[in-house]
């Protein structure tokens, strides 16, 4: 360590006839030096600077006003999230905004983190009022003597007063996987006034970009008494596949709650009914005889989102007498096709008459309600036979 230097600032003073000062004064020696202090009282502590780190005490939370139990005597009631406040601000409003706030008188640091304080006013009756609580560290510290006071953000606000306090559950509704164009069942979200002023609905309504895949239906009118509930359902009717959503936003007159929102979502699927080929043509076939081997027709769910429901698999047109099948689909109807799979018609000919024969296989299904037709078409034929005439030369008669 290099030998002490002399403080250029108390050489100035001492050139100027004046008393030296005695604070230490951050010298740069211009080569590397340590900072170091011997045991508390040894060489007058001239190396010993105080360090002080001030950090502002957690907001408070779950700020209530009981102003049922006695109007004219509110009980505020918050949790302590803080264990190095030095009190605590509460302020009073009838401006939710508390744009000209009253502050009431403050209240002591709680017992530790976690604590529930406790704070009462006598509100103006018939008024309603707003109140917000914010925790505040006001210690001084020295040296130097100074008072620094450090604030929390504030906590929520709450009301007394004539207001209505409204909470909606749950917050979203979220529908099962829905056929499109196919209503599904209703879910129902539950409206409480806790407040003790009437709930006014000023509007409610379904928004968004999906907004007409849900259908709102409003039990609950006009208005809600204090402490009443009342009900509202939506249905899910999907017009596209893939992920459908809105919201329910309800207005009301609480200015804690203008606009209370309810997620509302759901999946748009859908089967897909294929037949393949389109049309069939059995060709020649004699009469009153079945096609040696059947043609085959297939159905498939191929690209569809759903499980595909078949109702019913059968004949239409003007000969389906001469039509039969046999189909891999199901013994039972309805029968289901899973997404991605397919399942086969046998169909065989027998001609009643010669000719062009005609009729159409239609497959329909109810989940959802499509269907799809193959045209079938033959010609029966009549056997072709050879006639054969004999003349036979017989002799004249003679007279």
């Amino acid at each position: 360590m290099p030998a002490e230097q002399p403080d250029p600032a108390m050489a100035l003073l001492n050139s100027a006839g004046t008393t030296p000062d005695r604070i230490n004064h951050v010298i740069n020696f211009g080569w590397e030096y340590v900072w170091h202090c011997h045991l508390l009282g040894h060489e007058e502590n001239d190396m010993m600077r105080p360090m002080v780190l001030q950090v502002a005490p957690e907001t408070p939370m779950n700020l209530v006003a009981d102003g049922v139990t006695d109007p004219l005597n509110v009980v505020l009631t918050w949790t302590d999230n803080s264990a190095s406040e030095t009190g605590f601000v509460v302020e009073r409003d009838v401006d939710p905004a508390f744009s000209s706030p009253v502050t009431l008188p403050s209240v002591s640091a709680g017992i530790g983190w976690g604590g529930t304080m406790t704070s009462t006013d006598a509100p103006q009756a018939g008024v309603t009022v707003f109140y917000r609580v914010k925790a505040i560290n006001s210690s001084a510290f020295a040296p130097p003597a100074t008072t620094t006071t450090l604030e929390s953000g504030w906590s929520n606000v709450v009301s007394v007063g004539l207001n209505p306090s409204v909470t909606v559950t749950p917050s979203t509704l979220t529908f099962p996987d829905q056929l499109v164009g196919l209503v599904s069942t209703a879910q129902t979200v539950t409206i409480n006034n806790a407040g003790p002023g009437t709930l006014v609905f000023v509007g409610a309504a379904v928004t968004g970009l999906d907004s007409g895949d849900f259908t709102l239906t409003n039990s609950c009118g006009s208005t809600l008494a204090p402490l009443g509930t009342c009900t509202a359902s939506v249905a899910f009717t999907p017009s596209a596949i893939g992920v459908r959503a809105a919201n329910l936003v309800f207005t009301t007159n609480d200015p804690l709650n203008i606009r209370p929102t309810v997620a509302l979502s759901g999946v748009g699927v859908s089967a897909l009914l294929v037949l393949a080929p389109a049309a069939i043509s059995f060709g020649d076939q004699p009469l009153n005889t079945t096609t040696a081997s059947p043609l085959t027709v297939t159905v498939s769910n191929a690209g569809g989102t759903a499980p595909l429901v078949i109702d019913s698999i059968g004949f239409g047109g003007a000969n389906v007498s001469e039509f039969a099948l046999t189909q891999s689909c199901g013994a039972m109807f309805p029968v289901t096709v899973a997404t991605g799979a397919t399942c086969s018609i046998g169909l065989t000919f027998t001609p009643a008459a010669a000719g062009n024969r005609s009729a159409f296989l239609n497959v329909s299904a109810k989940s959802p309600a499509i269907s799809q037709s193959v045209s079938l078409s033959g010609n029966g034929t009549t056997s072709k036979c050879l006639s054969v005439a004999i003349i036979v030369d017989l002799p004249q008669s003679s007279c």
